[in-house]
């Protein structure tokens, strides 16, 4: 049991340190280290509630740092935690979620379609294929 509260007691340490290090860091415009807490922030995430959370800098996204498309999460990882910060992040997202569902409901359309093309397709050399074969 002493272990345990060790670690617990050395991880609130490691946390008290980035934040201080964080806030420093920011108040002197150096953000680099933000981007890099990110990849931490996702990790240790992953870690705790198996989210499977990647980074979305990949797809350029507004308004969020990562996602779970398993969990459908998005997560933004910021040092500030203001309103204006949080309505602005909420405004982003409502913008961005939309289009993001729209474009996923045209791409399944596409698919259906495409998938009964190929259902056409395949009826059509069966049919071919009997043709074929009745005439041998």
């Amino acid at each position: 049991m002493l272990q345990m509260e060790e670690l617990v007691k050395q991880f609130i340490w490691g946390m008290s340190v980035l934040t201080a290090y964080l806030h420093y860091n920011n108040r002197i415009n150096y953000s680099d280290v933000n981007i890099l807490c990110e990849g931490f922030m996702r990790d240790l995430l992953n870690i705790l509630f198996d989210l499977k959370l990647g980074n979305s800098r990949q797809h350029n996204s507004p308004g969020y740092d990562l996602i779970s498309r398993r969990k459908q999460i998005v997560i933004q990882v910021s040092t500030k935690c203001t309103p204006e910060k949080v309505k602005n992040t909420f405004s982003t997202l409502s913008r961005t979620i939309p289009q993001i569902t729209y474009r996923k409901g045209e791409l399944e359309k596409g698919l259906a379609e495409t998938n009964k093309t190929l259902a056409g397709i395949k009826r059509t050399i069966e049919h071919h294929k009997k043709t074929l074969g009745s005439m041998t």
